[in-house]
């Protein structure tokens, strides 16, 4: 950490790819725009509160093995299970509370906002002008305005509850620019609430997924597991 100010750019492709959907929130941000956002949000995530949060993730948990055994069928749609169940950990933990309408909306816009990556990872890489066509664009455009609607919708929905104050939401709420100190706009909530969204559970039902599909493949280390 010394020497974090000698790795303040981030990577030309990343911005290209994410920035329309994650704006300048703290995985996109640089320099001392980043610091301060990352001050914000790290007490979240110290040893204690992720102790906090095991109860939580073991109803997750068991919750689909639940689903799993009330189903007739046999064979299971694990990547939507994993989804589902992340989605319900992140937004039970750091944002307390939240519907499915984005995970639904995931599921309804990835197809298509997949096949536009290689080519938004290409273009980025060859430094491109935004203005130049390309393949699959109109659908990530789509699916980003939308991700971006539902955030806002949820973050104008809680704020009518009777919230706590320790929670992703509240702290951004409270932080201040040291800077200026200037509290976050809507946008800059939008752009950090999204980010731990999908970073807090599309990642890690994607991990879950594949770890129980190498699980199946190797039944010798699945019988030590369950041992």
């Amino acid at each position: 950490m010394t020497q974090r100010q000698d790795f303040s750019e981030k990577p030309s492709v990343q911005r290209y790819v994410l920035g329309p959907l994650l704006g300048d929130g703290i995985l996109l941000a640089e320099g001392k725009h980043w610091r301060w956002q990352r001050d914000t949000t790290a007490p979240l995530f110290r040893h204690a509160e992720i102790l906090n949060y095991v109860p939580i993730m073991a109803r997750a948990a068991q919750r689909v093995l639940d689903k799993w055994k009330q189903e007739p069928d046999p064979v299971h749609m694990i990547s939507r299970d994993m989804t589902q169940a992340t989605y319900e950990v992140i937004a039970q933990t750091i944002l307390i509370g939240g519907g499915d309408e984005l995970t639904k909306a995931s599921d309804e816009h990835n197809p298509g906002y997949s096949r536009g990556v290689p080519w938004g990872v290409a273009y980025g890489l060859l430094r491109l002008p935004d203005w130049i066509p390309r393949p699959g664009r109109l659908a990530m455009n789509r699916r980003d305005i939308l991700f971006r609607q539902i955030v806002g919708r949820m973050i104008d929905a809680q704020e009518t509850q009777n919230r706590p104050n320790n929670d992703l939401l509240a702290r951004l709420r409270k932080a201040r620019n040291p800077e200026n100190d200037q509290q976050m706009s809507r946008k800059q909530l939008i752009d950090n609430v999204l980010t731990f969204l999908l970073a807090g559970h599309h990642t890690t039902a994607t991990a879950l997924t594949w770890a129980l599909y190498l699980t199946a493949c190797a039944p010798e280390w699945e019988a030590q597991m369950l041992d």
